[in-house]
This record gives C-alpha cells, structure tokens and sequence, in this order.
C-alpha cells in the first residue's frame, strides 16, 4: 500500500465495498456471468482488504466463492449496521440461496433432470443484488462523493460481446441445435 492507501482518513472517506449500480451488476452477470461474479467478489474483497487488513487473498475468495460468500455477505451486513445503514438481508439466507441457485447449473450433470434447470442458474444475481444494495446505502453514507460505477465502461464492451457468444452459444446447445459433446 501507499502512503495514501494507508491514511486511515483516506481509507474512511473511500467506497467500503466495491461500487457497482445494481442495474448494470445484473446487466454484467447475466451477460459475462461466471467472470464477472468473480470480478465482483475479487474487487469486494480487495476494497475490504486495503480498508481493513484483514488477511485474505482476493483472488483465492473469489475462485472459491462458495466458501467465502457468506464471510463477505457477513462483512458488509456488519459494516452497514455499524455506520447506521439497516442491512436488508440475513447473511445465512443469502448464501444458502446464492448456492442453491449454483447448484443448478450442475445439477443436470448429477441427475437425471431436465438440462433446462441450469437456466435457474442465471438468478444467482439476484442474492448479491441485495447484498449490492446495501453496499451502495454504505458507501453513500461514508464516502458520498465515491464514483457510482453506474456505467458500462470500455472495459465491460469485450465482456459483454464475449458473454452474448457464450449465451447464444448455450441457447442453441439447449435447443439441441449444437453439441459440446
């Protein structure tokens, strides 16, 4: 970290989680899917990081996310009560929910159920929706002048274009138009 980075009245007057407007957070993960959840979770954790110490590796929560949802689920839920911003969430359920819904994505693999049921699987943005929320309620109350992050960007333009092959791709397979195997 930087001399600025470690300024703990620079660390209070930034975001405490990673800015994203939920409009374009689903936009993303229904489009880019899996990658950008990643991204979301690496980019929580880091913010959380840098702002706290805490000992934890961004990117190795992020590829594990379903062993470290909750702790982040439960880390903002915490923040957000401590700066006076009524979470709307129980962390427990979220998580139970959040993976629930990724299990549906494998679940035809495991099971003798329809291949539609991994069409489930897109809903998974709908638990960190939530948690989204109140991160933005947080991050206004804390540092009201942070960037919303409420745009697509250049950077989210090859996201997206890659995330529309992949979906067409995964709509035609479900067709039975084309085949992975």
């Amino acid at each position: 970290m930087s001399e600025v980075d470690s300024d703990p009245s620079t660390l209070e007057s930034r975001p405490r989680f990673f800015p994203v407007s939920p409009n374009k957070l689903v936009v993303m993960t229904l489009i880019a899917a899996v990658p950008y959840e990643l991204y979301w979770f690496y980019k929580n954790w880091q913010i959380h990081r840098q702002r706290t110490g805490v000992l934890a590796t961004p990117l190795a929560r992020a590829l594990f996310s379903a062993f470290f949802c909750h702790a982040l689920f439960a880390a903002v839920y915490r923040e957000a009560k401590a700066a006076g911003v009524p979470p709307r969430y129980s962390p427990w359920s979220l998580t139970l929910v959040w993976m629930l819904i990724h299990f549906t994505y494998v679940l035809p693999k495991l099971a003798n159920v329809p291949e539609e049921v991994r069409w489930i699987s897109f809903l998974s943005v709908a638990p960190l929706v939530q948690v989204q929320r109140t991160i933005n309620r947080l991050n206004r109350a804390v540092a009201p002048a942070h960037h919303p992050n409420d745009r697509l960007t250049g950077w989210n333009i090859p996201a997206v274009v890659l995330g529309c092959l992949i979906r067409i791709w995964d709509f035609l397979d479900l067709l039975g138009l084309i085949s992975l195997e």
